[in-house]
Parts: C-alpha cells; structure tokens; sequence
C-alpha cells in the first residue's frame, strides 16, 4: 500500500510540475506577443488560468500530505503523547470529512458546469471544475493516510 501511495504523491508532484511549467510557458508567450505583435492570442490567458486552478489543486493534497498547511500548533506540543496523538487525528478526521464534503459539492457542480464551454478554448467547463472533486478526494486519502501512519506510530508527529 506504501508503494501505492508513494507512486501517487509522485505523480502529484509530477503534475502539478508540468502545469506550473506550461503556466509560465504561456504566460511568457502572452507577454512577448503583446509587446511583439500587440495582441496576445486570448486562449493563453484561460489556459494559463485553468492551470493554475489544478496547479492549486494539485498541490493541496501534497501539502496535506507533507503537514504544510498553515496550523497554530500551540496546545499540540504541550499535552502528553496520547493526547497529542488524539488532538492530530481528530482534526485530520474533522479536515478529511471537509474534503470529502468538498469532494461531494464538486462533483454535484459538475453537473452544472456540463452545460457551459469556456469562451477562448471553447472546452467543456466540466475540466476546470473537475479540480475540485478530484482534489477534494486527494485531499481526503492525504488526511487519512496520516491519520494510519499517526496510529500505528502512536504519536501526534506530522511527518508521514
């Protein structure tokens, strides 16, 4: 199951890798043919835009993952280690039924977001927003993965 997991958070990083890169891409294309030809061609400017909205999302399951979300870790560290370890995995409970619930809103969106095409690329808008459940979902394993690895260690640690 490591192994799955591993492979998975690789591939996150992966993608979230090559859509900052294609972001930069195009935006540096944008600029240049503004100044260059004084009309940059519209579609980079909403490629650029849904990229960066799965780069955000992307990367949302890592930070999880990884404990880098911002937290205010003042009480953790001062109570005893079963205490600790009960604190952790209630809020990462209470974090994965957010993101499930994150999940389970998206998806229904979906179903709105079938009727619209983006106006530059002409594309189904179901792409965009098909960020959201997905990382909803991500996010969710992200949380409960910590939450196992937390138990079987038998602390509150963050690292995975």
């Amino acid at each position: 199951m490591q192994g799955l997991t591993d492979r998975l958070w690789r591939t996150l990083e992966t993608g979230a890798a090559i859509a900052l890169g294609l972001m930069a891409a195009l935006v540096i294309y944008q600029v240049g043919a503004r100044y260059l030809f004084g009309s940059p061609p519209s579609w980079t400017e909403e490629l650029a835009r849904f990229l960066q909205v799965w780069l955000v999302l992307l990367a949302s399951p890592i930070c999880v993952r990884r404990g880098m979300h911002l937290a205010v870790d003042y009480v953790t560290p001062r109570l005893p280690p079963g205490a600790a370890l009960a604190l952790r995995t209630g809020v990462l409970l209470i974090s994965a039924l957010f993101c499930l619930g994150l999940a389970f809103y998206g998806a229904r969106l979906l179903a709105v977001a079938g009727f619209q095409t983006s106006p530059a690329l002409g594309v189904s808008m179901v792409w965009p927003y098909l960020a959201v459940p997905v990382s909803g979902i991500l996010m969710a394993v992200a949380a409960g993965v910590l939450i196992v690895s937390g138990l079987r260690r038998g602390t509150g640690d963050d690292e995975p």
